[in-house]
C-alpha cells in the first residue's frame, strides 16, 4: 500500500477518500449561484477519478450533474454534450486553468483537515474554454 507523508492519514486508500463529500457539497454552492440558462450548459470537470467518481456518487444529494474527466477509464466516457461554455473545474493548477481558460474565476475552496495537501484546492469557474470541449477532449486523456 502506498504511504504519503503529505497529511495525517499514512495510507492513501484512506487518505483519498476523506474530504470528498466536503467537496462535493463545495461544489454545489458555486454551481447553483449559476443562472438556471448557464447552469444548464456548465460541467463538472474534475482533474482526476477519484474526485470525479466523488461527484457522482455524493452529487445527487446536492443536485448536481456526473462529472467529466480526462484521467483513466472517465476519458472513455467522453464530455457529453458539453462544449466548454461553462465548467467547474475541480483539482487543476492555475497553470493549467491559465492555458485551457479565457476567462476563469476561483468560486470555491476544497480544504479537509484528513485529507492529503493535494486535495487541498481552489474551484474554478472557467467560461469559457479556449477551444470547443468536443475537440479538445481526444487531448484530455492522461492516465498518470
Amino acid at each position: 500500500m502506498e504511504h504519503h507523508q503529505d497529511g495525517p492519514l499514512q495510507q492513501q486508500i484512506y487518505a483519498d477518500m476523506f474530504g470528498w463529500r466536503a467537496m462535493t457539497r463545495e461544489i454545489a454552492h458555486p454551481y447553483f449561484s449559476l443562472p438556471a440558462d448557464i447552469r444548464a450548459k456548465t460541467a463538472i470537470a474534475a482533474s482526476n477519478f477519484g474526485e470525479a467518481g466523488a461527484v457522482d456518487f455524493f452529487g445527487p444529494r446536492y443536485g448536481l450533474p456526473n462529472a467529466i474527466s480526462g484521467h483513466q477509464s472517465y476519458w472513455f466516457w467522453g464530455p457529453g454534450s458539453y462544449t466548454g461554455e461553462s465548467l467547474l473545474i475541480v483539482g487543476d493548477t492555475p497553470t493549467r486553468i491559465g492555458q485551457l481558460c479565457s476567462q476563469a474565476d476561483v468560486v470555491g475552496h476544497v480544504y479537509h483537515p484528513y485529507s492529503r495537501t493535494d486535495e487541498h484546492f481552489d474551484i474554478y469557474w472557467c467560461h469559457p474554454l479556449k477551444e470547443n470541449l468536443q475537440q479538445l477532449w481526444p487531448l484530455a486523456k492522461h492516465f498518470d
